[in-house]
């Protein structure tokens, strides 16, 4: 069976020498071979009808687990499990139930994450997941990172309360800005979102710190503790056994071994050593691009902007001195040698926006117009964008639909579809796409490319080619053809530089095994 793919040229393209056969030029302005895929329409579907939950919050699955959905809900203490997204009538399950749990605000329970090694055998994987939420003790409230073990990872799953490890607790003063989102990264480091605990302008003076708190920042710990890493340095909230802490720390972290942090002097044994870039006010949901490994993350803002940025090894975001990319609360007051990263995207609070949740870039196959877009959204207006990357330090946004009270996106771990946390009514929905009816042709007879495919007789114009030398393709046999539709235009090729085309030239590929 012969397969199709037809590309389209609008600017100089980098090309293998060919030899065409002498066939004469003819226009041709019969083809139906459109510039752009069809418009798309977008709608937020229920995703598992039936499922009771209560204010999800956080979605997360086993690595390469095709059928079960966690669900984190806020103010519950309960992290549940759906144990096949694609059953006909979906059902879940208590995973998790959290004692002592505090949920003012922003508190509760943030953040799951599956071990990359998780997995039913035990010769050869463990049970293992993480944990991030609020919990009480008498009057005060700690922000706590926990590892569990899980009973029976390999069918209906339930984590053991009883094997929780406690791996970090922070005291937070104000129930404000946790942060709290969880994920391991490609190179099988736990990363942490952690926000400024709280109240406004920055109170408590954690933002741009590194030797105070474990806030405002995204950390970065070897929970596997692999030789070559560190042990973390003395405070408060590291547990330790035997003086020894129960995570470590990536020998590559940033700052370990600082000695100075914006040009002023710190000491190096009360470094937070684990951070992996800092100065950011509430880093709710962040993500990494399963082909580019980047680190998107949604920072929420607080007087006039909510950005998204692009978050690197050892960066400053800039809060509370810069809010997106303009002065912050603290504006005035930087010390000499601070420098910050703008966002790669901002927007203001007009319209009411004032809440960015943070999403993830779409690699599924399901939805083509969105295929490597991130996708994010904004809590209070329901805003869901599609960002689209035009350059290294910028993206184009586009609105695709809206849902208010969006807490959280995730994936269908069958399908990779586009779920999202609808925080404030309880529920998962699904992006759903539908493309609107147009002239787009929908099979390869209604492009006019060919005059006769039983044996794909090209049409008038189209031209067969061969390249000078062949690249391999898996030992498929190719077939090359291309038009210039108008036959007063011409091409320019160079030897050894960039050949340009006419805007309009297509070039079809058949290929057969």
């Amino acid at each position: 069976m012969a397969g199709f793919a037809v590309a389209f040229i609008f600017a100089n393209l980098a090309a293998s020498p060919v030899q065409a056969d002498s066939f004469p030029r003819v226009s041709n302005f019969a083809l139906n071979v459109p510039s752009y895929p069809p418009p798309t329409a977008f709608q937020l579907m229920p995703a598992f009808t039936g499922v009771a939950l209560a204010k999800p919050t956080c979605l997360a699955s086993p690595p390469g687990d095709t059928r079960r959905l966690f669900v984190c809900e806020k103010d519950s203490g309960k992290i549940k499990v759906i144990p096949d997204v694609t059953a006909g009538t979906p059902v879940s399950y208590d995973f998790l139930a959290l004692s002592n749990l505090a949920t003012f605000d922003d508190q509760g329970v943030l953040g799951l994450a599956f071990h990359p090694n998780y997995g039913p055998n035990p010769a050869t994987q463990n049970a293992y997941c993480y944990v991030f939420y609020s919990r009480k003790n008498g009057a005060l409230s700690y922000s706590r990172l926990s590892r569990f073990t899980v009973l029976t990872p390999g069918s209906v799953p339930t984590a053991d309360p009883a094997s929780e490890l406690v791996l970090i607790e922070q005291l937070d003063r104000a129930g404000f800005h946790p942060g709290g989102d969880l994920h391991f990264g490609p190179d099988g480091y736990l990363y942490i979102s952690l926000g400024d605990e709280g109240f406004y302008d920055d109170s408590f003076n954690n933002a741009q710190h590194i030797d105070g708190n474990f806030f405002s920042a995204i950390a970065r710990i070897d929970v596997d503790k692999r030789p070559g890493s560190l042990e973390p340095n003395i405070h408060p909230a590291v547990p330790r056994d035997g003086g020894v802490a129960r995570y470590a720390v990536p020998p590559d972290n940033p700052f370990v071994g600082a000695t100075t942090f914006n040009g002023l002097a710190v000491l190096a044994d009360a470094v937070w050593t684990e951070f992996w870039a800092v100065g950011l006010r509430h880093p709710w949901r962040f993500s990494f691009d399963a082909l580019t490994g980047e680190l998107w993350v949604g920072d929420v803002g607080e007087g006039g902007f909510e950005e998204v940025d692009l978050v690197t090894r050892g960066g400053n975001y800039g809060w509370s001195f810069r809010e997106g990319a303009h002065p912050g609360p603290k504006n005035g007051t930087e010390p000499p040698g601070f420098a910050s990263i703008d966002p790669i995207y901002e927007y203001s609070h007009l319209g009411g926006q004032a809440c960015v949740i943070g999403g993830f870039v779409y690699r599924g196959t399901r939805i083509s117009a969105l295929h490597g877009r991130y996708i994010f959204g904004d809590y209070m207006t329901g805003n869901i964008w599609a960002a689209e990357r035009t350059g290294p330090g910028s993206i184009s946004v586009q609105r695709i639909a809206g849902q208010t009270g969006i807490a959280a996106f995730g994936s269908d771990p069958s399908n990779g579809d586009i779920l999202i946390a609808d925080n404030d009514n309880n529920r998962i929905l699904r992006l759903t796409a539908t493309p609107v009816t147009d002239s787009y042709p929908e099979t390869l007879s209604a492009t006019g490319l060919f005059a006769d495919l039983a044996d794909f007789s090209p049409a008038p114009g189209v031209m067969p080619y061969a390249p000078n030398l062949d690249f391999w393709s898996d030992h498929a046999l190719k077939s090359r053809w291309f038009v210039i539709p108008d036959a007063a235009d011409t091409m320019t090729w160079s030897r050894d530089g960039v050949w340009t085309f006419p805007s309009g030239t297509v070039w079809v590929t058949s290929t057969s095994k």
